[in-house]
Formats: structure tokens, sequence, C-alpha cells
């Protein structure tokens, strides 16, 4: 009897993506506020943390997303100066 991924909507290249990311038939809007997830979360993880992209993520539409994220890059952030 073989598995199917599929069936599961497992996605491999998922597996490192932040709590919360889960995919699905999502809009236009949602598909990029997940991507832009994403790229914070990365940003966050690197090391050295990529301050950069946090303060250019803060400054767009939408901002850090969630409160939960800003508390995290703000901290960096304003140590960075």
């Amino acid at each position: 009897m073989s598995t199917n991924n599929k069936a599961h909507n497992f996605h491999e290249e998922d597996k490192d993506q932040p709590p919360g990311f889960h995919r699905n038939n999502a809009s236009g809007f949602e598909l990029h506020k997940r991507a832009k997830l994403v790229a914070i979360h990365k940003a966050l993880q690197a090391d050295p943390v990529d301050v950069a992209s946090l303060r250019k993520y803060a400054i767009s539409k939408g901002g850090l997303l969630t409160d939960e994220i800003r508390r995290k890059a703000w901290k960096i952030v304003k140590l960075s100066f």
C-alpha cells in the first residue's frame, strides 16, 4: 500500500515555514501575505538577522503583519541604529 502526500496536503518545501503557514486555495492577497510572512520569518532566522529586509517589510503595505512579529523585529531593528 502506498501513501500519497498530496492526499495529506503535505508539501516538502513548507517544512521550514513559520507557525500558521498553511497552503490552501487562498486569494492573491492571502498568497502575497503568506509570501511576506515567509520572507519576514527568513529575515529573522538569518545569521546575522537581515535588518535591511526587516526595515523594508516594516514600511511596506501591511507592515510586519502581526504583533508577535512586530515585537521580535522592532527589538532587533532598534538595536541596529
